[in-house]
């Protein structure tokens, strides 16, 4: 469930990047993955790290695209409730790293 909620989330952000900034940063993010494969302490650090930063860019981005929304007085539920489930997704998969499972998996 682990690597599902990371391999989740990194390909979520790489789709953004993909859409805002082109193939080069999408291509750099999806890269990230193959960090999955170094099982040590000090990726455990590194990916919490890179979840805040998911997550810190998904709540600018919420809050851009309902106020967007709104300035054109359009429909908003929608893109809220599907950005507070990525929200969620993403500080889940951080909890999961902070927990057993990232312990598990990254080593103590």
């Amino acid at each position: 469930m682990l690597l599902t909620g990371l391999i989740l989330t990194t390909v979520l952000f790489a789709a953004h990047m993909l859409r805002f900034y082109g193939m080069g940063p999408a291509f750099l993010v999806f890269s990230l993955l193959l960090t999955l494969t170094y099982r040590k302490p000090l990726m455990r650090k590194i990916w919490l790290f890179l979840q805040a930063v998911y997550l810190a860019a998904w709540i600018w981005v919420s809050a851009d695209l309902v106020m967007l929304r709104l300035i054109n007085q359009q429909p908003w539920i929608r893109i809220s409730i599907i950005m507070i489930v990525v929200i969620l997704v993403n500080i889940l998969t951080g909890l999961m790293l902070l927990g057993r499972k990232g312990r598990d998996y990254f080593g103590k």
